[in-house]
């Protein structure tokens, strides 16, 4: 679990009229993690997530100096999973984690090199 405070946080919600969010955090060198890239359901496959993945990857790279972009995705969210691949993250580690009851959950860890 990553713990660090955000860096940055950009909620969409004016630009987009629907509820869009992402944040940064646990920057380390030229390397952190963007977390919590949430798209509202009903705006799913519209070009949204799109958009602000880029907007967050530009901002690490030109406000922090970020080359490297790690993230996290539930083995369960295959379109994340397909999404996040599209836009050229590669898997590199599993977390498995234990939730309510004893059930397993496993993170999928991704990255990005930006350049």
């Amino acid at each position: 679990m990553h713990t660090h405070r955000a860096l940055s946080t950009m909620d969409l919600t004016d630009i987009c009229g629907f509820p869009q969010t992402s944040n940064l955090y646990n920057r380390s060198g030229h390397a952190c993690w963007l977390g919590n890239v949430i798209v509202s359901p009903g705006h799913r496959g519209r070009g949204a997530g799109e958009f602000l993945l880029h907007a967050m990857m530009q901002k690490a790279k030109e406000n922090y100096g970020v080359r490297e972009l790690f993230l996290s995705c539930h083995h369960a969210n295959s379109r994340g999973l397909a999404f996040y691949h599209k836009h050229s993250f590669r898997p590199f580690d599993l977390k498995i984690s234990q939730i309510d009851g004893g059930r397993k959950i496993i993170t999928v860890q991704m990255k990005r090199n930006l350049g």
